[in-house]
């Protein structure tokens, strides 16, 4: 199992993948964390927003979240976990642009759950393709 700093080290190894503004990586350093919009928007997330509480429950269950895609219908939370020994596969499936993320429907928040979502990244940021 990873410690919270091995945690840190490998989120800012993914972010840095994904190619995130520097200022995003930099706020992650602080402990702060921020939110692409569907249209491409970066915001901070604030502990008055609706996935502050999802933000935490990830971390409750030893799970590190380093970055949210908000989309028109769900919130994907991406995170590293503590179980260090899947960090080789998860980098695998990050050269084909998947990443592990926790997603959550807001219409039926009761079918949120984790996997791999695919991600592109380009000059304007990150969106989820699928």
């Amino acid at each position: 199992m990873a410690t919270i700093e091995e945690m840190k080290q490998e989120a800012k190894l993914r972010m840095i993948r994904l190619n995130l503004q520097p200022a995003v990586l930099e706020k992650f350093e602080e402990g702060t964390l921020y939110i692409t919009s569907a249209q491409g928007a970066v915001r901070e997330l604030s502990p008055e927003s609706d996935y502050f509480e999802l933000v935490e429950k990830l971390k409750k269950g030893n799970k590190l979240p380093y970055h949210l895609l908000e989309d028109i219908d769900s919130v994907s939370i991406l995170f590293v976990s503590n179980e260090s020994a899947d960090w080789p596969l998860e980098e695998e499936y990050a050269k084909q642009h998947s990443y592990m993320a926790y997603v959550s429907e807001f219409e039926y928040p009761i079918f949120a759950e984790s996997g791999f979502i695919s991600i592109i990244s380009g000059p304007t940021g990150i969106k989820r393709v699928g």
